[in-house]
């Protein structure tokens, strides 16, 4: 791969990566059960309330800078398109054509995601806001949430295949110290709470780690 290139690949991977870790952060928390989310909801329902809607926008804000223009008058954006552009210029004939293509599939998958990045939440568009009905964003679904990052991974997946022969699997990414960490936190409070209750703790003695 050209060098100026696979700067830019580097750099659009890493980010592809950290978005499919904040998507596993998602799902661990609000998706994988419903016990689950009843904990967090007992817990703290107001903070992971919170939580859930601060991933959901940092989600939309990952797709969309991942899918903007080349550049935005005389400054040059980190992009998929801009990746398209620099191997097009350092006549990467066949990727070109095809990241060509796959980026149509990108851009159908990320249109929803691109119109809630630019009324409501990188800015509160006043119509949108005050009156919704009468300018209605499209909808939006975790599942459309989820399909524009796999088009993303795909698209850098080309890219990868096509300079080393083998194939990246997103999907397998595993973390660490990830919400699993926090809801078996969580788990062994509740289970602090039944051993108070049973006289096992004093009452309150949690407090000596408070600070």
């Amino acid at each position: 791969m050209p060098k100026d290139a696979g700067v830019i690949y580097g750099y659009l991977a890493g980010e592809a990566l950290r978005t499919r870790s904040k998507w596993i952060f998602f799902r661990q928390l609000f998706m994988d059960s419903d016990v689950r989310t009843k904990k967090l909801a007992k817990a703290g329902g107001l903070f992971f309330g919170e939580i859930q809607n601060i991933l959901v926008f940092d989600l939309i804000l990952s797709i969309a800078r991942l899918t903007d223009p080349a550049s935005t008058g005389k400054k040059d954006n980190l992009t998929l398109l801009q990746l398209i552009s620099k191997l097009a210029q350092e006549k990467q004939v066949e990727i070109t054509i095809a990241l060509r293509n796959e980026y149509e599939k990108v851009e159908k998958l990320a249109e929803a995601v691109r119109a809630h990045r630019h009324k409501k939440v990188s800015h509160f568009d006043l119509v949108t806001i005050v009156k919704p009905e009468s300018e209605p964003l499209p909808g939006l679904t975790l599942r459309d949430i989820r399909l524009a990052i796999e088009s993303i991974e795909e698209f850098l997946g080309l890219v990868h295949t096509h300079y080393t022969g083998g194939s990246f699997m997103w999907s397998a990414l595993t973390t660490r110290d990830d919400a699993d960490t926090l809801f078996a936190t969580l788990c062994k409070a509740e289970c602090y709470d039944e051993a108070e209750a049973k006289g096992v703790f004093k009452k309150h003695e949690w407090e000596k780690f408070w600070e």
